[in-house]
């Protein structure tokens, strides 16, 4: 026989996450799985806007994520080896946090987990969503675990399981978009240098006066070790020179490019720095193409998609899981009062109505920053900062 459930969270990212606790805070009885057994451990997204930290601030854990994280206080921006700009790192003056925050993903899970906690929710782990059907008032859901499968009837399922998601797979919905041809290579590391742990650095090189290639370093604070400077780092495999834009590789086809290791990550920074870099204890590293892609709906009868299993796109200005935060925070409240009866005609469809389109917006904005990558326009930086910080 079925269990019942007001509504099931199939994710416990970041998204997942805020919106279990948020359904939870106000008074709707859910679960919340994830097919993962233990969370992944690895930076991934850093950034949290200030519109973020507002909304933490509501949730009552803005104290945690600043205490944790490491405001960013500045940018160095060298080409060709040589300093060509520093400059602070702030937003806006209407911005209700005037610096970046810069968190680690597991420190955020970690947050949120423990928020989660304390409404009296928990993660059911190495639960995977297998299928799922809408019959009238409710969705039944197959979840499948070690132990066998179960049925779970829900009247509302919330998809916030990333770009792969059974959610939206499930229901055939639209994931409109493509892939850039230039590839990316990840690594996290610690580096010892000349430069402050509370900025961010950016190298670049250039070939007929155009951007060829780039090293991004992006400061973050260990939990575990505090005192000691660590870095996510980002560089194209091959220079925007050696790439072929006009005939991209098959999506179909995996990445044959094996992931970093610690030589080749000391080989970056020997070849974009000026300066004497010590280079050591890298923890995780990859390789990714930048997607770009947004689901046809985010909302289908009783299932909604958020984050990034409802948009994906450039990590330009760190928008992903802030975008994906906020989608959560926007759909729970209208999913709590729809579980009440409270609920106007309408309610539930305006999350699509008022997301989709922001969605929409971060993938195009971060879409036209990461074009060829040389041939960024600059635009109205003050419009940008600000609508990033949103």
């Amino acid at each position: 026989m079925a269990s019942e459930i007001d509504v099931l969270v199939v994710g416990a990212g970041p998204v997942g996450l805020l919106a279990a606790a948020e359904l939870r805070r106000h008074g709707v009885a859910c679960r919340i799985v994830d097919r993962l057994a233990t969370p992944a451990g690895w930076v991934k997204a850093l950034s949290i806007s200030p519109r973020t930290l507002e909304l933490f601030d509501d949730l009552g854990i803005a104290a945690d994520a600043l205490d944790a994280g490491l405001l960013l206080e500045r940018q160095r921006t060298f080409v060709n080896g040589e300093p060509a700009s520093t400059v602070e790192a702030v937003y806006p003056d209407d911005a209700p946090y005037r610096h970046p925050l810069l968190l680690p993903q597991p420190s955020t899970e970690r947050i949120l987990t423990d928020h989660l906690a304390r409404l009296g929710g928990r993660v059911e782990r190495g639960v995977a969503l297998e299928s799922f059907t809408e019959r009238g008032d409710c969705i039944e859901a197959v979840l499948a675990s070690e132990s066998g499968k179960e049925t779970v009837a829900c009247r509302y399922l919330v998809g916030c399981d990333g770009a792969h998601s059974a959610v939206r797979r499930g229901h055939g919905v639209s994931f409109e978009g493509g892939r850039f041809p230039s590839e990316f290579l990840l690594a996290d590391v610690a580096i010892d240098w000349e430069i402050p742990h509370g900025e961010a650095v950016l190298f670049t090189t250039t070939r007929d006066g155009t951007l060829d290639n780039l090293l991004v370093c992006i400061p973050y604070r260990d939990a575990n070790d505090p005192g000691r400077p660590r870095y996510r780092l980002s560089t194209m495999a091959k220079a925007v020179s050696e790439t072929d834009w006009e005939n991209p590789p098959d999506e179909r086809i995996a990445s044959t490019t094996p992931a970093p290791t610690l030589d080749d990550v000391r080989g970056w920074v020997s070849r974009f720095t000026p300066m004497p870099a010590a280079v050591d204890d890298l923890r995780w590293a990859s390789t990714f193409r930048i997607a770009h892609r947004i689901a046809g709906s985010y909302r289908v009868g009783r299932a909604f998609l958020a984050g990034d299993a409802a948009h994906i796109h450039p990590p330009t200005g760190g928008q992903g899981m802030n975008t994906g935060l906020q989608d959560a925070y926007n759909l729970a409240w209208k999913l709590a009062l729809a579980v009440r009866g409270r609920a106007a005609d309408g309610l539930l469809d305006s999350y699509d109505l008022e997301r989709r389109p922001v969605g929409q917006a971060v993938v195009e904005r971060t879409k036209q920053r990461s074009t060829k990558l040389a041939d960024r326009t600059q635009g109205n930086q003050e419009d940008a900062r600000r609508a990033d910080s949103q």
